[in-house]
């Protein structure tokens, strides 16, 4: 029977148009570190697996991995990471951070000298430099640091050179931003920014509500807009006040519990207010967030999830958003959307389901080139679980058209409705 009803929905096959709809950037994923001790773990299924449930934008940090230097091999190392997300389609945020120096904390916050303009500074610029022109066809966001306001040590202040954390003074922190805009669309004449349509982001701010705190994180923030000797000579270079096109942002809030809308918009004006009030009007791309299930429920993480992007989704100084993370890392760092084993946690089908009620979504699109063809119903067919069977494989959300948990002839249903033939454009409301 099966046979008959796919030998039939063949004969819906027709040629036409060729182009391709995007899917959804706004519900963007943090996969987990892409090498670790050598090997690749943003492996071509990680990607297949990630691109199947309609996201497209994923965050990749460039860490050296136990290298010196951005060697031979670990560039060839990241060229294969890259082309994963290319031939699925995944829009890569890049993260160069501490982990891209082969020195920490205790040279990156040495300022002798009070101005932070120290060789750490320069060397990083030239890092950027060097990972930003390697791939400026194929990565057009990068961000710069992450969590420079976070300290472990109750003595930071005192002490930044043992902060912990990503602690990174805020005079380091300005002339590290506009060392490296200058050296990516300034210095000698420069100007692969602006040529190649590159963007730049401040690193995300941790923000939480740690013991009950109302920590925004834009107090350090502050301090880095203080900075005003390093943003007039930017200005005065370039013609820019600030370095970045979008602003940073991470939030842990309401561990544990229900989230509270309230609370996250209460942050969020305060990140705003003072974005303002130093004249920085860039929208904010929330880089992190999320909730781990080492305790609390794994159903809280779906509801939370929900209750958070419906809230989002209404800002529109939101840019976009990466739900941290991906994969559970360990049975304490369990912040994942799918299981350390593999299974499918219910956040899960809460973040196929956003990413699948993007108004540039088709269904059935299994391979997400805007039409629905033959090609996806060779994908749809390996798919196919029948009634009350669940189909888990994370590469098959995209089949389950009904909004139940099995691949069966419902969805069949579904998708001969939006069938188009190759390269026809699919209808998004097909369904």
């Amino acid at each position: 029977m099966q046979r008959a009803i796919y030998w039939t929905l063949g004969l819906f096959m027709i040629c036409g148009w060729a182009g391709r709809t995007l899917a959804d950037e706004f519900h963007g994923i943090n996969a987990g570190a892409p090498i670790w001790d050598g090997v690749i773990q943003f492996t071509k299924e990680k990607a297949a697996a990630i691109a199947a449930t309609g996201c497209r934008a994923v965050r990749i940090n460039f860490r050296l991995d136990g290298h010196g230097s951005w060697d031979a091999d670990l560039l060839s190392q990241y060229d294969t990471v890259i082309q994963h997300a290319r031939n699925n389609h995944l829009v890569v945020l890049g993260l160069i951070c501490n982990e891209a120096r082969p020195v920490g904390q205790a040279h990156y916050n040495d300022d002798p000298h009070g101005d932070g303009l120290n060789a750490y500074v320069h060397d990083f610029a030239a890092t950027a430099l060097l990972l930003v022109d390697r791939y400026k066809s194929d990565i057009k966001r990068w961000e710069i640091w992450n969590e420079p306001g976070a300290w472990t040590n109750p003595n930071w202040a005192n002490d930044p050179r043992n902060a912990g954390g990503t602690y990174i003074l805020p005079a380091v922190y300005a002339n590290l931003l506009a060392e490296t805009y200058k050296q990516l669309n300034h210095y000698n004449g420069r100007t692969i920014l602006t040529t190649h349509g590159i963007k730049l982001v401040s690193g995300g701010l941790f923000a939480h509500d740690i013991g009950g705190s109302f920590s925004t994180g834009m107090d350090y923030m502050l301090r880095v807009y203080d900075q005003t000797a390093v943003w007039d000579a930017l200005e005065a270079a370039t013609g820019r006040r600030y370095p970045w096109d979008y602003f940073g942002y991470h939030f842990y809030l309401n561990a544990g519990e229900p989230v509270s809308t309230q609370e996250i918009g209460d942050y969020l004006n305060d990140v705003r207010t003072g974005q303002a009030a130093r004249g920085d009007h860039s929208p904010l791309l929330i880089t992190e967030f999320g909730w781990t299930t080492a305790g609390p429920s794994e159903s809280l993480q779906r509801d939370n999830m929900r209750e958070t992007y419906t809230f989002l989704e209404s800002r529109p100084f939101i840019a976009g958003t990466y739900w941290y993370q991906w994969q559970d890392e360990s049975p304490t760092v369990k912040y994942g959307l799918l299981r350390a084993d593999g299974t499918l946690k219910p956040a899960y089908d809460e973040f196929v389901l956003r990413n699948m009620t993007s108004p540039r979504r088709i269904p059935g699109d299994m391979d997400q080139d805007g039409d629905v063809d033959q090609v996806d119903f060779g994908l749809f067919q390996a798919c196919f679980s029948g009634f009350a069977y669940p189909q888990n494989d994370p590469a098959c959300a995209n089949a389950k058209l009904d909004g139940d948990h099995d691949v069966d002839a419902d969805d069949l249903k579904i998708f001969r409705r939006c069938m188009s033939g190759a390269n026809v454009p699919a209808d998004p409301d097909c369904a």
